[in-house]
């Protein structure tokens, strides 16, 4: 026999009923009892005194009239360690637990509910009613977010939360709010678009609460307020009391900052590939049109070495001579220069001496980069940055042969391995260039950084 039906044999009396099994039955699989004992569905009822062999009577208004009901309530109270809903201290444990949960996480107040629920049936405390535990959670989360904006705001000095209550201000010459205007991303891959987002960058820098020290406030609940702002309306949160404001605004600049530098970042990585993907088109389109003088350049030189292993018919003394009669050393010399010329690396498909063409799309916004975005790196990147270092230098007099002459210590296998290779009679003339080291600048940061 199964220890529950142990415990009803030694607890209740000779002929004990149904009362008490349906009692038990109901604590352990709804967490509570029931207020009225018949609604219990009939089939449990009828299971149960299968079980105990008891009649399989399914009647028990009778025991909803007496007061049997109750005590059976405390017998299984006292038998198996069940308590009420606001027993001490396990109901100031669960005020402490879910006080922690809506400090450290962000959960709807469902998902609190569902676990509070299961929290209770696992520790034996009986379910309360349905709105009592909704208040009490409702309360909880309520002080959660009052102790987080009261933290936030504090954090903050006058002059700052001025600043902040700007971005709510519609100015005059304007349709919309700072506010509206900054948690736009940009939508557009081109030079002024990237030159927008890092001004948007520098907008929100120059609000001046990115250092603020947040690192005690839990990230998800940042990042909520900060997601709240970013989808409420301006006029919402400037009717919002002062410390739910200010929490809000600084949650949403900090986060916006991050998101802002992201933004720039990747669009400056797909401005990089759209370049070299036109670049690649471009010399795939010129390689096409020079197939032709390819093919004749290769005819030659493929007859020369044919005439070069072919020992029998042409000694090594007149071998010169023989060539030099079959294909005339002008016309060899073209077809060498030709070769040379026309064909490129193997597995080389970036056509970066075509970006120079490019350059006044660099240009355009490779000022503004090299002054807002700081790049850093490990040990392997530190060419990369001496490069960029040396590119946002503008203030240098000799910049163009400090620049001429660093091309050279760069490493192989990098872009700046073919700026080595197209500017060499600019660099031995000290000349240096500019317009290819920059390219190669940006290149080797989109890609490693």
């Amino acid at each position: 026999m199964m220890p529950t039906a142990v415990c009803l044999r030694r607890c209740a009396a000779p002929r004990p009923g149904l009362g008490l099994p349906s009692k038990l039955g109901t604590v352990r699989f709804l967490g509570t009892f029931l207020a009225d004992p018949t609604a219990v569905p009939p089939a449990v009822l009828r299971y149960v005194a299968q079980q105990l062999d008891l009649p399989a009577t399914t009647a028990l208004e009778s025991y909803r009239a007496g007061s049997t009901r109750f005590v059976h309530i405390r017998t299984i109270q006292q038998r198996y360690g069940y308590r009420d809903f606001h027993a001490q201290p396990q109901h100031f444990q669960l005020v402490c637990w879910l006080y922690t949960r809506a400090w450290l996480s962000s959960e709807r107040p469902s998902v609190l509910f569902d676990l509070a629920t299961a929290r209770l049936v696992t520790q034996k405390l009986l379910l309360p009613g349905v709105t009592t535990l909704v208040r009490l959670i409702a309360q909880v989360r309520d002080r959660a977010a009052t102790r987080l904006w009261q933290t936030l705001h504090g954090r903050l000095t006058p002059a700052q939360r001025a600043i902040l209550d700007t971005l709510l201000i519609v100015p005059e010459d304007r349709h919309s709010s700072p506010l509206d205007r900054l948690r736009n991303a940009p939508t557009r891959i081109s030079a002024p678009a990237l030159v927008g987002a890092l001004h948007r960058l520098d907008e929100i820098r120059a609000l001046g609460v990115g250092a603020i020290d947040c690192r005690y406030v839990p990230t998800g609940r940042m990042q909520l307020l900060a997601r709240f702002a970013a989808a409420a309306r301006a006029q919402a949160i400037s009717r919002m009391p002062p410390e739910r404001r200010s929490a809000t605004l600084l949650a949403f600049v900090q986060t916006l900052e991050a998101t802002a530098q992201d933004d720039a970042l990747s669009l400056l990585d797909q401005l990089v590939t759209l370049s070299l993907a036109r670049a690649a088109r471009k010399g795939q389109r010129a390689r096409l049109r020079t197939l032709k003088d390819l093919d004749a350049a290769a005819a030659d030189l493929a007859l020369v070495v044919a005439m070069l292993l072919d020992e029998t018919a042409y000694p090594d003394a007149a071998l010169r001579a023989a060539v030099f009669a079959r294909v005339g050393r002008d016309r060899l010399a073209m077809a060498t220069a030709t070769v040379r010329q026309l064909t490129r690396p193997t597995g080389d498909t970036t056509y970066y001496e075509l970006l120079v063409n490019r350059y006044g799309l660099v240009r355009q916004f490779l000022p503004s980069l090299l002054r807002t975005i700081t790049f850093s790196g490990l040990a392997a990147a530190q060419p990369v940055l001496d490069a960029l270092h040396r590119i946002r230098r503008d203030e240098a007099p000799n910049r163009r042969v400090i620049i001429a002459r660093s091309i050279v210590q760069q490493p192989p296998g990098c872009c700046f391995a073919w700026v080595a290779r197209s500017s060499a009679a600019e660099r031995a003339a000290d000349a240096g260039n500019e317009q290819l080291y920059s390219i190669a600048g940006i290149l080797a940061a989109s890609r490693r950084f």
